[in-house]
């Protein structure tokens, strides 16, 4: 029996998440961590995100990219109102 997609929708977390320089693949930073583990195969993941942190956003799916290259992504930029 064939195995069902595994789709993932997920949060950007703007202080976890953060970095731009090479040292970012020094510290744990959940959505990327999240498709470093070879016993958990991520067909699709749909990424949620303040319109403001579009470039964080793009950043965090490229390094996914990079380490999950079969993972097929999409970012949805949406507004959430402060709590």
């Amino acid at each position: 029996m064939a195995r069902k997609p595994l789709v993932l929708l997920g949060l950007l977390g703007t202080r976890l998440d953060a970095g731009v320089s090479a040292a970012r693949w020094d510290r744990w930073r959940p959505t990327v961590a999240t498709f470093s583990h070879d016993d958990l195969l991520i067909d699709r993941f749909e990424l949620l995100h303040q319109p403001r942190h579009a470039r964080l956003a793009e950043q965090v799916m490229a390094d996914i990219a990079r380490v999950s290259p079969e993972t097929t992504q999409r970012a949805h930029p949406i507004e959430l109102p402060d709590p």
